[in-house]
């Protein structure tokens, strides 16, 4: 695993692309809602970057031997927009335990990224926790958002080196999550 560190200001620009992309996921909200969630983003966000700098080879490890049970949690849910996150947090498990079993290289900076999102995930304590109804899971999208925004060129590689579709996670062939579809 190669080191190849982010400048802080990756991160802020990988930030608002994720924002973005929670912004496709869930629509328009009013301007009072949309405050409330900037702050979730913010914290989120900055919980994100200070956990990626601090992660250990403990924390990889436990981040693949723990994070496929709450995964599969999330693709069992019901909820069309869970079971999206679940997909694309499987597939940086994925990536993640292909690193670790040496089938894959992938610099530091990105197995980090995929450790912290899925450390993330299974925390049992979330910035919004995940039962409140439409919102419980912004945080988990955001992080999740960010994390791909940070590693698309490593994710990309991996899926060509694996023959994946990249829409089977709900992905862009780019590696940016796709819109829903609006309902007719």
């Amino acid at each position: 695993m190669s080191e190849t560190p982010q400048k802080p200001s990756e991160i802020k620009e990988n930030l608002n692309e994720a924002k973005a992309s929670i912004g496709k996921l869930w629509g328009s909200v009013t301007s009072e809602t949309h405050g409330a969630i900037e702050k979730v983003a913010d914290k989120t966000g900055q919980w994100f970057e200070e956990k990626k700098n601090a992660v250990t080879k403990e924390d990889v490890e436990k981040a693949v031997d723990k994070a496929e049970t709450g995964i599969n949690k999330l693709l069992n849910s019901g909820k069309a927009y869970v079971v999206k996150l679940g997909m694309q947090a499987k597939l940086l498990w994925e990536m993640l335990r292909a690193s670790v079993k040496n089938e894959f290289d992938i610099p530091w900076a990105t197995v980090a990224s995929i450790t912290a999102t899925l450390l993330y995930l299974i925390s049992p304590i979330d910035v919004m926790p995940d039962f409140i109804p439409g919102l419980g899971f912004l945080d988990d999208a955001l992080v999740i958002a960010l994390c791909l925004s940070l590693i698309r060129v490593d994710l990309k590689r991996y899926a060509a080196h694996k023959n994946l579709n990249l829409a089977d996670y709900a992905l862009g062939e780019d590696g940016k999550p796709l819109e829903d579809k609006p309902k007719a």
